[in-house]
C-alpha cells in the first residue's frame, strides 16, 4: 500500500497511539505543534517491536534528536507528510547526535 493510499489517521486521548507499521511509513515527515515546528520524524528504533516513541530530529541544524511519546500524536497527514503532536507533548528522551565519541543521550524523567 503506497503513502498516497492511506487514509489521515486522528488519534483521541483513549485511542491507541499509531501502529510500529504506520510510523515506518512516516519517516522524513514534518512533526508539528500548535506551536510550530519541531522537527523531522526519523527511523524507528527496535526493529519490529512496539516502539514507545517516535524519533524527531530537533530543529534544522540542532543535531538533537527528541523521543516523543507515541500517546502525544494527534493526527497523521500522509498527502501532506506532516505528523501533529499535542501541545506540550512528553518528550522522553534526547539524544545529540554527531560524532559518536560526543554522542550523549538523556532521559527526561516522568513528571
Amino acid at each position: 500500500m503506497s503513502v498516497e493510499q492511506v487514509h489521515d489517521l486522528h488519534f483521541g486521548s483513549l485511542d491507541a497511539p499509531p501502529s510500529a507499521d504506520v510510523l515506518r511509513r512516516c519517516q522524513g515527515f514534518l512533526v508539528r505543534s500548535t506551536d510550530g515546528r519541531v522537527g523531522v520524524a526519523q527511523t524507528l528504533r527496535g526493529g519490529r517491536r512496539r516502539p514507545s516513541s517516535l524519533p524527531v530530529l530537533a530543529g534544522r541544524r540542532s543535531g538533537i534528536l527528541l523521543m516523543i511519546a507515541l500517546e502525544e500524536i494527534q493526527s497523521i497527514f500522509f498527502a501532506e507528510r506532516r505528523i501533529v503532536i499535542r501541545t506540550s507533548a512528553k518528550i522522553v528522551a534526547t539524544e545529540r547526535l554527531g560524532c559518536a565519541k560526543r554522542r550523549q543521550t538523556e532521559v527526561v524523567p516522568s513528571t
